[in-house]
């Protein structure tokens, strides 16, 4: 139970140490290190320390004793994996220990080899407890109050100066510690929330594009419905025996007419339809980069492929808005000619699919950005859907996007998707359509 008074002091200190970090320095190899360090120091300093330093050192095994209590309750904290407030006094009595056998050691010893065990206090403060622990009071006192009890009295002004010195640093270390910790949670609260912001944006974006979806298939199956009523009528027209010649001409037109703006329907559900429940049939990555190239004027598209032959599994339809975006961006930002290299990956599984092209390059500030919806980076007449429907159409198909300037000049986006070899190919190497 802690009183109402240490309650706020206690507190601060609890919070001013991360227990994963502590629990790492806890290990239990690393506090049979420390003692065993600490012994073979001590008796060293009794056995190869003049005599009368030796004598008046006495018993090498106190420092020992102090230096493996602190290293006891060092284990119980990692026992306890650093929770609760049995850990919290745990990290106060082995630094108290810590600090006394140190101290101890260094009264015992005198001048100029105190200064040696003052310089070795200093520096488990500043080094290893003002980088542990942000500046609190508890730890403070836990720190510096019992070495200055040991001391008194008993060190000279070499080790008062070296205490009073590393005392100062402490403060700024310990400060500056718990100030990069409040950075870092200020940057991961940040983070956090700026995840959720893009979270909620692309479910938001799902959302509304799933429901415009709805719409308009709902819009074009009305639409289609009452077009077959529209032809039912006109067609009972047609066929009445005294229509006049050129009335029936103009109702055959009209009957022509709806039956092709029927079929446009059709064809535009059945591709809904196909989108909604993407393919996951293999096909042939070539023969998609010519229908692609094809359709762009004045860019020399180059397609080469390791082995021949090779496919994609997965909606042809993504590959093509995909290849169709990538390389109609390329054109309007410069470029004169885009390679896209297919080759197999290790495992046979997937193809590495790269666009590279000799347009002027991505600016290094719009990298980072570059598939977020609505990113224009002041390009004119664009929508900023562009590269966001890039990495949705390759997200759905299974694969992971990257792009990166090239080394001679442009940009390269690389793809990694499901795919295998196959027998029916292009020939590596191939242009596909000229510059013209």
């Amino acid at each position: 139970m802690v009183p109402n008074w240490f309650r706020s002091p206690w507190q601060q200190h609890k919070s001013s140490y991360i227990p994963a970090e502590m629990y790492v320095q806890s290990q239990p190899k690393n506090l049979l290190i420390i003692v065993a360090g600490t012994a073979a120091i001590s008796w060293g300093v009794h056995f190869a320390a003049p005599a009368a330093v030796s004598a008046r050192y006495g018993n090498p095994w106190v420092p020992v004793l102090w230096m493996a209590l602190g290293a006891l309750f060092s284990a119980c904290f990692w026992w306890r994996k650093g929770e609760g407030n049995l850990a919290a006094v745990c990290t106060v009595l082995d630094i108290v220990c810590y600090g006394i056998a140190i101290a101890i050691a260094q009264v015992r010893v005198g001048p100029p080899l105190s200064h040696g065990f003052g310089f070795a206090f200093g520096l488990m403060a500043v080094n290893t407890h003002a980088r542990s622990y942000s500046l609190s009071l508890v730890m403070t006192l836990a720190v510096w109050l019992p070495a200055a009890i040991v001391l008194r009295g008993r060190a000279d002004a070499g080790d008062y100066a070296i205490l009073g010195l590393s005392f100062l640093i402490y403060l700024f270390m310990s400060a500056t510690t718990g100030q990069q910790r409040a950075m870092k949670r200020q940057n991961d609260t940040l983070r956090s929330a700026l995840g959720a912001v893009d979270r909620i944006a692309n479910e938001s974006m799902d959302l509304a594009l799933g429901a415009t979806l709805l719409t308009v298939g709902d819009m074009l199956h009305e639409l289609r419905n009452l077009q077959t009523v529209t032809l039912t009528n006109i067609r009972s027209l047609r066929d009445v025996p005294a229509l006049d010649p050129d009335d029936r001409a103009a109702l055959e037109e009209a009957i022509l007419a709806e039956e092709r703006s029927s079929e446009v329907i059709r064809r535009t559900l059945d591709k809904m339809r196909r989108q909604a429940k993407p393919s996951q049939e293999p096909f042939v990555i070539g023969r998609m980069v010519r229908a692609v190239a094809t359709e762009l004027r004045d860019l020399e598209v180059e397609y080469r492929e390791s082995p021949e032959g090779l496919q994609l599994i997965g909606e042809p339809e993504h590959l093509r808005l995909v290849l169709l975006n990538l390389l109609r961006n390329a054109q309007q930002a410069g470029a004169r000619w885009v390679r896209v290299d297919a080759t197999l990956e290790a495992s046979s599984a997937a193809v590495r699919l790269s666009i590279v092209d000799d347009g002027p390059g991505l600016p290094e500030a719009a990298r980072s950005a570059l598939f977020e919806p609505f990113a224009t980076f002041g390009k004119q007449g664009g929508t900023g859907l562009g590269l966001y429907l890039v990495k949705r159409c390759v997200d759905h198909m299974g694969g992971r996007i990257e792009v990166r300037n090239a080394a001679p000049g442009g940009a390269e986006f690389t793809m990694v998707l499901p795919g295998r070899p196959a027998r029916e190919g292009r020939i590596a190497g191939e242009v596909l359509v000229d510059a013209r």
